[in-house]
């Protein structure tokens, strides 16, 4: 079942054009993040824009409570999954401050939550969340 929406994650991505990424000036002190949209349809690409010190480490998931010390999203209170943004915070934050990229909402239409966490030593420490609305195609 996880491949054939990954395989569908995969096909529905390709067939849109990918979004650009938002505008956020580079930040070295203060990590923050932008998204590209603030509602899309299941599967619908949205594009990101972080920002933050050099070398420091970020990842987005999309409805994460927090990330356990091994870097896997645990999910909110009430849901079954989340979603882990391709830039998982394995590579950390370059010089220039910021980072884009793009994803999808392989989650069911309503109201979802992106949230943008430093992955530390100590563990996951929250930066910053935004509302994402899923919507019926």
């Amino acid at each position: 079942m996880l491949g054939l929406v990954v395989i569908l994650f995969i096909l529905r991505i390709s067939s849109e054009r990918r979004p650009q990424a938002p505008d956020l000036a580079a930040d070295c002190a203060r990590p923050a993040f932008a998204l590209s949209k603030t509602s899309v349809v299941p599967a619908g690409p949205v594009a990101f824009t972080m920002v933050g010190p050099a070398g420091r480490r970020y990842a987005l998931g999309v409805d994460v409570a927090t990330f356990s010390e091994t870097g896997a999203p645990v999910p909110k209170a009430g849901y079954e999954t989340t979603a882990l943004v391709p830039d998982d915070g394995k590579k950390p934050m370059p010089k220039e401050c910021v980072k884009e990229g793009f994803f999808a909402l392989p989650v069911p239409p309503g109201t979802h939550t992106v949230t943008m966490y430093e992955l530390t030593d100590r563990g996951a420490v929250f930066v910053a969340e935004q509302p994402v609305e899923v919507t019926e195609p």
